[in-house]
């Protein structure tokens, strides 16, 4: 069972991934409502993957995605730090896909 919204306790897995508190499912939705803002405002302009959408809420660069550029971006850049990469590149690889 996916729960993509509701989190009630212990016992609900978001995601996969068993909660041990409902602070860490509320923690899900605001990150999924993150990358689905940055999907809406930049996937015209640029080719997201879910990858380059953590790198960017992570604040690591590269030649397609600049500090310089997409530090001024201070809503993206860095926002989620605290947040394991390879979980948040799996959320937002999932989110991109729904999107389509």
């Amino acid at each position: 069972m996916t729960v993509n919204s509701v989190c009630l306790n212990a016992t609900v897995t978001c995601d996969g991934l068993i909660q041990d508190d409902e602070e860490a499912c509320d923690k899900e939705q605001v990150i999924r409502a993150d990358i689905r803002n940055f999907i809406q405002q930049y996937s015209d302009e640029h080719k997201l993957t879910g990858r380059v959408i953590a790198r960017v809420f992570q604040g690591i660069d590269s030649p397609r995605y600049p500090a310089t550029v997409w530090g001024r971006v201070r809503k993206f850049w860095r926002s989620h730090l605290d947040t394991d990469f390879h979980w948040l590149r799996k959320i937002a690889t999932r989110e991109i896909l729904r999107a389509r």
